[in-house]
């Protein structure tokens, strides 16, 4: 599933910005752990674990 093209620039950016608290989620579990689950950084980022597969399709792809 690949994210839909936003019309309203609002919304394309506020999707771009839920992207960027996905990926700094990431990053920050990765500094701690040496592993992650899509839980721990949906709960980092405050996005439903949804958001993440939605934005990157998989734990492979995030």
């Amino acid at each position: 599933m690949s994210p839909r093209p936003y019309r309203l620039g609002q919304r394309q950016v506020a999707a771009d910005e839920t992207r960027s608290r996905i990926l700094n989620a990431a990053r920050s579990q990765l500094e701690e752990e040496a592993s992650f689950s899509i839980d721990a950084v949906a709960r980092r980022a405050d996005v439903a674990r949804m958001t993440v597969y939605y934005q990157f399709g998989s734990r492979r792809g995030l």
